[in-house]
Order: C-alpha cells, then sequence, then structure tokens
C-alpha cells in the first residue's frame, strides 16, 4: 500500500478510523481514536512515566535514621536571580500555552508539563525553597492523585465489564446523555 498523494481525494487511514470507531459504538471518531486506538501508545508512555516517578520516590525517600531538616537558602549569583526571575513568567505562560494546544501535537501536553516544571524550578533558583514552598499546595497534589487513581480504577472495570458482556455499550451510551 503506497500513501496517498498530498492534497488528494482519497484517505485510506480516515475510512479505516472512522469504521474503527464505528464498530466499537464510540460516541464520535475523534475520541475513539484518541483513547482507544492510540491506546497501547498511551499505556506505554504512562508507564515508563509511572517506573520513572517510582524511581525518584525510592531514591528520595526518608529513611529511618534521618530527621526533616528545613533546607537554608542557597548562595545564589545575582546574575542568575535576576535572570530566573525575568524568565519565570515566560516560561510559566510558554508551558500553559503548550499544555493547552497539547492536540495539535503528540505528546503536547508532557513537552508543556516540563516547562511549566522549569518554570517552577526557575523560582527555586531565582527566589528561595520557601517561595516554592507557598504555591505547591501538595495536600491538592495527594487529593488529585487519589481522584486520578480511583477514575482509572472505574474505567478498567467499566471496560472488563463491557468486554465480558456485563455491560451493554448501549446502556453507557444513555448514562453519558
Amino acid at each position: 500500500m503506497r500513501l496517498p498523494h498530498f492534497g488528494g481525494a482519497a484517505h485510506p487511514y480516515g475510512d479505516r478510523a472512522v469504521a474503527a470507531a464505528l464498530a466499537r459504538h464510540t460516541a464520535n471518531v475523534i475520541s475513539s481514536v484518541n483513547f482507544d486506538l492510540r491506546a497501547f501508545d498511551t499505556l506505554g508512555e504512562e508507564t515508563i512515566l509511572f517506573g520513572a516517578v517510582l524511581g525518584t520516590v525510592v531514591l528520595l525517600r526518608q529513611t529511618r535514621d534521618e530527621r526533616e531538616v528545613p533546607p537554608s537558602p542557597a548562595e545564589v549569583a545575582p546574575p542568575v536571580r535576576r535572570y530566573a526571575l525575568i524568565m519565570l513568567p515566560v516560561a510559566l505562560l510558554s508551558g500553559l500555552y503548550v499544555v493547552a494546544h497539547g492536540q495539535l501535537s503528540p505528546g503536547g501536553g508532557f513537552q508543556g508539563g516540563v516547562v511549566v516544571a522549569a518554570a517552577l524550578h526557575m523560582l527555586y533558583i531565582g527566589a528561595d525553597y520557601r517561595a516554592l514552598e507557598k504555591i505547591r499546595p501538595v495536600g491538592m497534589y495527594e487529593v488529585g492523585d487519589a481522584a486520578t487513581v480511583t477514575a482509572l480504577l472505574l474505567a478498567l472495570v467499566m471496560q472488563v465489564a463491557k468486554r465480558h458482556g456485563t455491560v451493554n455499550p448501549d446502556e453507557l451510551s444513555e448514562l453519558r446523555g
């Protein structure tokens, strides 16, 4: 099979995506492609991310004989501090822009998250750890993590139930409204 000519009227891949989406009884084709046909790609990305986070947690965990000491501000050269504070809003806005338009490129939301995280590091360099601690709501992260895990487990249970025939796909469409 050869690729169609650029700008041509024949779109065999689009036709196949639409047919696959209709076969899966999804509400729309875009959601089917993003969340069904690309699911293995996303699963691989999430597995890599999970492994990286797990490795970081294992390496940075507090051991029994360690005690928590609040960090003291490090000496940062004034030009570095100025540059970090100037670039902080630029990096933050750029990262949020990439996150907001992440659907336009593969993995766009991931790259935007990295840029936003870099902006937070600029705050740490430009100000100090206390400034970073003030804007970092750790409690909200824990609530968000719990909600995400709950939603993923619920989606997994619903998918297993749908595959085994205990839930009718038409009933799921009625629930969505």
